[in-house]
């Protein structure tokens, strides 16, 4: 079955007008991706690996992360990083509030 160039007008209407902040009748919501699995992958590299916390440090924010507990779990990483201190399991849970080390 091919789209008929009405179908194929109305894809493009909605294109352009997703890239002018305007929605059309058939906009489909935005769905924020996340991967829980990637973001854990990511901690644990930084966790026992020294370049992979220098790079992950230096590119990324805990904005960046989706879960809450990753954003902390991070925050902590980032400022022990930047506090030249040493990045391993015991220092983040040192640097976590005792409210969220019981959740470790």
């Amino acid at each position: 079955m091919s789209a008929s160039r009405q179908d194929v007008a109305r894809g493009q209407d909605g294109v352009q007008a997703q890239l002018s902040g305007a929605k059309p009748d058939h906009f489909i919501p935005e769905v924020e991706l996340h991967d829980h699995t990637a973001e854990e992958w990511m901690l644990s590299a930084m966790l026992v690996n020294d370049d992979a916390c220098r790079l992950g440090v230096s590119r990324l924010e805990a904005s960046d992360f989706y879960s809450e507990r990753n954003r902390k779990v991070f925050a902590a990483m980032a400022r022990l990083a930047s506090d030249g201190r040493g990045v391993d399991a015991a220092t983040v849970l040192g640097a976590l509030g005792p409210e969220d080390r019981s959740r470790y």
